[in-house]
């Protein structure tokens, strides 16, 4: 049973954590990557649905104090996981998405929260594409106009090449990629 985490997040008030699990309740897959944790609120979320089908691992990647901007920390994030009771679904590794995209692992369900934008975007369809299911933070036009994509000139993510579908369009919103 699904219980919204009482951890900080963007994706707490609109229900994002509720659809990550959905996907992973319905889909069951044995391998879910999730890049760019925060304080774990998505990581708890995907991995309370494999503790409920008792079948499946979170791979937990993210560059933590490494990363300049608003990042992860991993006392944090594991405290999360044991307040949460799933922290032995869940394993925990710093990695760069830009090095692992390279030869990226096999995966069921990708979760994807790293400052998306169309370029991120771009590089996900070329080398993800039929790979497995990826679900991403944005795709909504809302999304695309937030203050640090205009600040500093990224590409929405709107303009890129990948085909995906908005499954969540409150900000900060959720794509799934076709």
């Amino acid at each position: 049973m699904f219980i919204n985490p009482q951890i900080q997040s963007s994706y707490r008030d609109n229900a994002i954590g509720k659809t990550l699990y959905d996907y992973v309740i319905y889909e069951k897959p044995e391998v879910v990557i999730d890049f760019g944790v925060l304080d774990g609120y998505s990581t708890v979320c995907l991995a309370m649905a494999c503790k409920e089908n008792n079948k499946g691992k979170v791979k937990v990647y993210d560059l933590f104090d490494e990363y300049k901007h608003n990042h992860a920390r991993l006392k944090t994030l594991v405290n999360n996981l044991k307040d949460y009771g799933v922290i032995d679904w869940v394993e925990i590794e710093e990695k760069n998405f830009f090095d692992w995209i390279k030869n990226p692992e096999p995966f069921n369900l990708l979760h994807l929260d790293i400052s998306n934008t169309g370029d991120i975007l771009d590089i996900v369809w070329d080398n993800l594409q039929g790979k497995g299911t990826v679900l991403f933070e944005g795709g909504s036009e809302q999304r695309d106009n937030v203050g640090w994509m205009k600040v500093y000139n990224k590409k929405p993510i709107r303009q890129s090449r990948a085909q995906f579908d908005v499954v969540n369009p409150l900000f900060p919103s959720m794509s799934k990629l076709k």
